[in-house]
C-alpha cells in the first residue's frame, strides 16, 4: 500500500512561458530545471505521458558520468501529486526488467526511483526492491542497487549484498570478492559498528563467513603480489651486451622475402611496443662489439635488421666509413632507413662523407630528405 499521503496539491499557473510538448521532452532528455518549472505550471494530465516515459526509460547519456536523475524525477512526481499513477508505472517497468538486463542504466534508475517511494514508508515497494535485489545477476555491476538499499535499510543492506555476492561467486569462481560495500557502510556508520555486525553475521550465516574469508584471502594475495613486484623493481637490472642484442635480432624483427614500403611500415607497427632502437639498452660497447655491429650492418639485407643496426651508430660512432653505406642513404625505398643512415653518417668526420655532402648542397636537391642528417656535434 502506498503510504505517501497528505501532500498539498499544487496550484497551476498556466501561462505563455510553458514549454511545448517538444520542448518539454527535450528538457527531460537533457535534465534541465525548466522541466520542473513546466510540471509545476501545467495540469498533471498534460505532462503525464512524457514524464512517465522519462521515469521508466533512462534518457541521459551516461549514468556513471551524469549521476542519478531519480531525485529530480521524483521531485516532478511530487509536484503532480499523482504518486499512485507514477508508482504503478515504475513498478510495472521494474517487473518487466530481466535479472540481467541489457539496459542496465534504466534498471538502475527504476531501482533508485523505487527507493524514493520506499524511503517514504512504502513497504510494498520495499518488498519489491528486496526481491529484485536478491535475484539480480548483473555480472558487470556487482554493487547493483546496493546504495539505494542502504539508504532504506542501512546495515541490513550490507548483509543482503554479501549474501548475494557469495551466491554469484559460487556460480563463477573467477569473480572477485570486493570490499567496496563494506568500506561504504563504514563511511556511513563507522568502522566499529560495521565490523561488529559482520562478526555476528559471520557466526550465524555461513555465506557471510565464506565471503569475508575469501575477500581477506584475495586481498592478502594481492598485497603479496604487489610486494613481490616491488622487490623485483628494486633489483638492479644488468643490461645485455650489444653483441647479445644483435644476435637476438632474428627473434625481434619479422623477416620478409620481398619487402615493400607497405610491408615494412606494417612490420614496424607490429613491433611498436618493442624498442625500435638499441639506445640505452646495452652496456657500453667495446671496440670489438662495435666492429661486430658494423660488419653485421654491411652484411644485412633485411631492412628491419638494417634499421636496428643503423640505430646503434646514431649513438655510437662507426669504426670507419664504407661506400656501401651510401646505398642505404640513396638507394633504399624506405624513408626510415634513409633517415637512420643520415643520422649515423652525421656522427662521422670522414672526408668522403664531407665531400659527398658538399656535392649534394651544390646540386640543390630540393625536397630530398638527406639534409635531415646534418646535425651539430657536441
Amino acid at each position: 500500500m502506498n503510504c505517501i499521503a497528505n501532500v498539498e496539491l499544487p496550484v497551476y499557473n498556466v501561462d505563455m512561458d510553458n514549454l511545448s510538448p517538444e520542448q518539454f521532452r527535450d528538457a527531460l532528455r537533457k535534465g534541465l530545471g525548466r522541466a520542473v518549472r513546466n510540471v509545476r505550471n501545467s495540469p498533471p494530465e498534460t505532462v503525464r505521458e512524457d514524464l512517465a516515459y522519462a521515469c521508466t526509460h533512462f534518457l541521459g547519456l551516461n549514468l556513471q558520468d551524469e549521476g542519478g536523475r531519480d531525485p529530480w524525477l521524483f521531485r516532478m512526481i511530487e509536484i503532480t501529486g499523482e504518486f499512485d499513477f507514477y508508482r504503478q508505472k515504475i513498478v510495472e517497468a521494474m517487473e518487466k526488467m530481466p535479472d540481467d538486463p541489457d539496459d542496465a542504466q534504466t534498471c538502475n534508475e527504476l531501482f533508485s526511483l523505487l527507493a524514493e517511494f520506499a524511503a517514504r514508508g512504502d513497504n510494498e515497494v520495499l518488498e519489491i526492491m528486496r526481491r529484485r535485489f536478491d535475484s539480480a545477476s548483473i555480472l558487470y555491476q556487482s554493487s547493483f542497487g546496493y546504495e539505494d538499499m542502504f539508504r532504506v535499510e542501512g546495515i541490513d543492506a550490507l548483509i543482503r549484498q554479501l549474501r548475494r555476492e557469495w551466491k554469484r561467486i559460487c556460480d563463477d569462481e573467477e569473480l572477485w570478492a570486493d570490499d567496496y560495500e563494506i568500506r561504504f557502510a563504514e563511511e556511513q556508520l563507522g568502522k566499529e559498528i560495521v565490523q561488529t555486525t559482520l562478526e555476528e553475521a559471520s557466526r550465524n550465516d555461513e555465506s557471510i563467513r565464506l565471503y569475508i574469508e575469501r575477500m581477506r584471502k584475495q586481498h592478502a594475495e594481492q598485497e603479496a603480489r604487489k610486494a613481490a613486484e616491488q622487490k623485483l623493481l628494486e633489483i638492479p637490472v644488468v643490461p645485455s651486451s650489444l653483441r647479445e642484442l644483435i644476435d637476438n635480432l632474428k627473434d625481434e624483427w619479422p623477416t620478409e622475402t620481398v619487402w615493400t614500403s607497405e610491408a615494412f611500415r606494417k612490420a614496424r607497427q607490429s613491433r611498436r611496443n618493442k624498442p625500435l632502437q638499441f639506445e640505452r639498452l646495452y652496456t657500453k660497447p667495446t671496440s670489438e662489439e662495435l666492429e661486430y655491429a658494423f660488419q653485421k650492418l654491411l652484411d644485412a639485407n633485411d631492412p628491419g635488421h638494417q634499421l636496428c643496426l643503423l640505430s646503434v651508430f646514431i649513438e655510437e660512432t662507426m669504426p670507419r666509413f664504407d661506400p656501401h653505406l651510401f646505398s642505404l642513404l640513396f638507394n633504399t625505398p624506405h624513408m626510415k632507413i634513409r633517415w637512420a643512415a643520415e643520422q649515423a653518417l652525421a656522427c662521422m668526420t670522414d672526408p668522403v662523407i664531407r665531400k659527398k655532402g658538399l656535392e649534394l648542397i651544390a646540386k640543390k636537391p630540393g625536397s630530398r630528405d638527406w639534409y635531415i642528417g646534418v646535425r651539430a656535434r657536441a
